[in-house]
């Protein structure tokens, strides 16, 4: 780790501090108190391509006045729609758009957040726009009712979203003086409503002020140039010397626990939860008692609670730690995703988590498990990749509020000693007597149904028989259970790599390794210093997906090849070295990545025991559930979302539409299954990839023996990936279960070449603002609007949808149909610094180099599995750098005709 010196200013004194960064980061941090007392953290990165900021509120849906609820989110979507000085209401978002740029909010229950990120050369400008939000927004009474209408159609969306019914029914076990468990969303009953133009102003000028703001900017500028320019914009905002925005009223009403809460899923799933409130632990996250539990509580090697749940039938997942919490209150939670035979055993299975928590107390306090912890949080931390900025900025904002300046990059990351007296402080708070249970289940008995998200529920008082129960199961080690024994994967990851040479957008692997049968390539790390690999292995074969039963098999045989790793790869993922696997329509990917030495270990283990062992009746039967649920959740999806698959499905050969993989999916039992998992293994061909920090001869070396443990086979006929013109009738309706519904126009360009795909892209870029303007802030179509361009698989798609809860799918086809037939006119009339701005941002993103070791493994294959040339990015910059206004309304010209035309309507009940 490095120390960076950190300036605090409060008006005119000044207190040096140190702050904590990576050790690889060339970032540069100042934190300044404004005169108004809004505190901002300054970020200067020279090499960043892109310049981000983010303003965090401290008032969210807590702080909503008693008659309008959702008052908070609206206001949020009122500060995009025009200020004092950028009044126009599609100003601010066309600015970014120009700019290469992206922009959001969100509303969380204590806070509001705003962000965005575009071309560094234009964060000056974009500061204008974004300080005027806080200071003088024009709150235009033209667009209440409209935006009143978005707000609601956003609600309208999530009506049957399986997160957010969840959330909803657990809502329901909360205080229920707490505001977090009223309604925060807002709709039409909540805010369209006589007086809420003056609400809005209201609630705007009691609730923001600059002492409950905290900003981040982050761009390539100095430290001085930076603040230089926060200070000029963001100095007017008021500071109307604001009470903290804090909720004292508990987060749980402790009278009513122990509590049961059980609800009906909207898809067949089934989960049991415990919730426990204890106390505020933020002065104490260098010690990370709550993950030192919650590690050990929900480890998933051998021999741990989660493995004798998988062996009895139980369980397919559990997770723990820290949850729902307020600044003054805070919960811990386990969750355990149940079978059907858990759910039917619950009771069993809270009975062995509380064993499992005795079990720790008695024996699992020893310091060199918090060790272990702290050797990888430690490495973790030192060879940390630069953040992505926006992520950054964001994440930061809200941290400002809370953290002292000189730990925001190290407070919850770096620990510093064990402390077994608050470890066992923390697991004194997880008893049965003060716990929330919240259970998911199809077989739940519902007495009631929640208001806004409508969610079939049971509440009840823990009966005293249970509650016994649980209470002696709580003072009982567990005999079944063991703690993890030290972790074979956790070494010292060595020092940095020297950086020798810069990273391109030319930057290409070496093939060091050919048969008929595989190929192998590596690229040698000495560009961003980090002692990591990344390495992916592709298994090809035609059995991957030559028929939607073996693309379900294909899926099923991914799940079980992760859940026969799931130990290893846990212990493996503890130590810094993750593992997945991932089905695909060519084949199987391996996916290795971290420590270089754990990384090489973590790969024999795997290779040398496929093929894994045909899957036992237990196994097969979580599987084949969870693949179930997986099937059944696609019918609860947005209608835009699906109707994206059903484009997939017509244009890829080896893509299958919902009601095909449905089918092939009842048919298939055991016995197939294995069938498939033999003639699978049975011969494939290889593409392996290896970006570490190994030379030309080590890699080729690696990259050899890997490929010796695999089952090659020169026989195996080659598989490529493809798309087929759309094929039939270009207009297309579609009925699906959901209150909404939606229209989707694409343009399919055949041709695949890298300037056909870069055109394709420019495209979507200069459509996107004006279409979202028109059609989402000025037509209030619905609140799911877009347009945007995409590759699928190699083929260019330009494309725009809505959906709406109200208007009908040939409405909404109009208006996109009308929106992309003035596109080209659009581009034609514009000033061509306009058109100049998008077109070099654009090209500005292509010359970009990957800014982390793991972007460009990513980068390098993608290109191996799209089977383009590792100069394509080289290739479409010279198309962007080459086309003109002129030539390129030319190319719309041609570009928007014959579009394809999907309008999903509502299904009849």
């Amino acid at each position: 780790m490095r120390l960076i010196a950190l300036m605090f200013v409060f008006v005119s004194n000044i207190v040096q501090a140190a702050i904590e960064a990576p050790e690889l980061s060339d970032r540069e941090y100042r934190y300044v108190v404004l005169p108004n007392s809004l505190k901002v953290l300054l970020i200067s990165d020279p090499t960043t391509d892109k310049a981000a900021a983010s303003m965090d509120v401290y008032v969210g849906t807590n702080n909503d006045p008693e008659g309008f609820p959702g008052l908070a989110h609206f206001l949020e979507h009122m500060l995009f729609l025009g200020t004092d000085q950028f009044p126009d209401a599609g100003e601010y978002q066309q600015f970014i758009s120009d700019q290469g740029g992206s922009h959001n909010a969100f509303t969380a229950p204590e806070h509001t957040n705003y962000f965005f990120s575009l071309n560094p050369k234009a964060l000056k400008p974009a500061l204008d726009r974004f300080s005027r939000f806080f200071i003088a927004p024009t709150l235009d009474p033209t667009y209440v009712d409209r935006e009143v209408n978005a707000v609601h159609s956003e609600y309208q969306s999530k009506l049957r979203d399986p997160a957010r019914l969840s959330f909803e029914a657990t809502k329901q076990g909360l205080n229920p003086d707490h505001p977090f468990a009223r309604f925060g969303a807002g709709n039409l009953n909540t805010l369209n409503k006589p007086g809420l133009l003056d609400a809005l102003k209201t609630f705007y000028n009691n609730e923001y002020s600059a002492n409950r703001m905290s900003l981040v900017v982050l761009g390539e500028e100095s430290l001085d140039t930076l603040e230089t320019w926060v200070r000029d914009r963001f100095t007017d905002i008021p500071d109307r010397q604001l009470a903290p925005s804090v909720i004292s009223t508990p987060l749980f009403d402790s009278s009513r626990l122990p509590l049961v809460v059980q609800s009906q899923p909207a898809t067949e799933s089934r989960r049991l939860t415990l919730l426990f409130p204890i106390p505020d632990t933020d002065a104490f996250q260098h010690h990370a008692p709550l993950q030192f539990i919650g590690h050990l509580l929900g480890h998933e090697g051998d021999n741990s609670l989660l493995a004798h749940l998988k062996a009895k039938g139980y369980a397919n997942g559990l997770s723990a730690g820290e949850s729902l919490g307020m600044t003054e209150s805070r919960s811990f939670s386990i969750s355990i995703s149940l079978t059907p035979e858990g759910y039917m055993q619950r009771d069993q299975v809270i009975e062995e988590v509380f064993k499992t928590l005795r079990l720790i107390e008695t024996d699992g306090l020893q310091p060199w498990r918090f060790d272990e912890l702290k050797t990888v949080s430690d490495a973790n931390f030192r060879f940390e990749e630069e953040a992505d900025p926006q992520n950054l900025v964001t994440y930061l904002s809200e941290k400002l509020h809370s953290t002292p300046a000189n730990e925001l990059l190290t407070r919850g990351r770096i620990l510093r000693n064990f402390d077994q007296a608050l470890v066992k402080d923390m697991l004194s708070w997880l008893i049965p007597d003060q716990m929330l249970v919240r259970v998911t289940a199809p077989e739940v008995e519902p007495t009631e149904t929640t208001q806004y998200y409508p969610t079939p529920i049971a509440r009840f008082a823990l009966e005293n028989s249970r509650l016994a129960r649980f209470q002696a199961a709580r003072k009982q080690k567990s005999e079944l259970v063991r703690l993890p024994a030290p972790n074979p994967f956790i070494q010292d990851p060595g020092k940095p790599i020297a950086n020798t040479r810069k990273a391109t957008i030319e930057t290409q692997p070496r093939t060091v390794y050919f048969s008929d049968s595989a190929v192998g390539y590596i690229l040698t790390e000495n560009r961003y210093a980090q002692p990591r690999s990344d390495l992916y292995i592709r298994l090809r074969t035609p059995l991957a997906a030559s028929s939607p039963e073996a693309s379900i098999m294909s899926d099923l045989l991914a799940d079980a090849l992760s859940e026969y790793f799931n130990s290893l790869g846990y212990e493996a993922a503890l130590a810094g070295v993750g593992f997945s696997v991932q089905s695909s329509q060519s084949g199987m990917t391996l996916q290795f990545s971290g420590y270089h030495h754990s990384l090489v270990l973590l790969v024999d283990r795997v290779l040398r025991a496929l093929p894994i062992p045909l899957i036992d009746e237990p196994i097969w039967s979580r599987l084949r559930q969870l693949k179930s649920q997986q099937l059944a959740r696609v019918q609860a999806q947005r209608p835009s979302s699906r109707l994206f698959d059903e484009v997939t499905a017509e244009l890829m050969p080896f893509a299958y539409a919902q009601s095909e993989l449905n089918d092939a999916f009842t048919a298939i039992d055991r016995p197939t299954f294995h069938q498939y998992q033999k003639a699978f293994f049975s011969g494939v061909h290889a593409e392996m990839f290896l970006h570490g920090p190994v030379s030309r001869s080590e890699g080729e070396e690696l990259l050899a023996s890997w490929a010796n443990m695999l089952p090659l086979d020169d026989n195996t006929p080659a598989v490529e990936v493809t798309t087929n013109a759309w094929p039939g009738d270009r207009i297309r309706s579609y009925a699906y279960a959901h209150p909404d519904q939606a229209a989707s126009i694409l343009y399919i360009d055949q041709r695949t070449d890298p300037g056909s795909r870069i055109l394709n892209q420019l495209a979507g870029n200069l459509i996107e603002a004006p279409f979202y303007t028109r059609l989402r802030t000025e037509k209030q179509l619905g609140y799911i609007t877009f347009a945007t361009a995409f590759p699928l698989y190699n083929t260019p798609i330009l494309t725009g949808a809505v959906q709406s809860p109200t208007a009908n799918p040939d409405e909404l086809a109009a208006a996109i149909q009308q929106e992309f037939d003035s596109f080209a006119d659009m581009v034609e009339s514009m000033p061509n610094a306009q058109f100049e701005s998008q077109r070099q941002s654009l090209f500005n993103q292509l010359l970009n180099p990957p800014s982390t070791q793991s972007e460009l493994s990513n980068a390098v294959w993608s290109a191996i599995g799209l089977r383009r040339p590792f100069s394509d990015r080289m290739m479409q910059a010279q198309t962007l750098e080459a086309i003109t206004q002129d030539q390129f309304v030319e190319y719309l010209k041609q570009r928007i005709q014959n579009p394809v035309i999907l309008k999903a309507f509502r299904a009849a009940d």
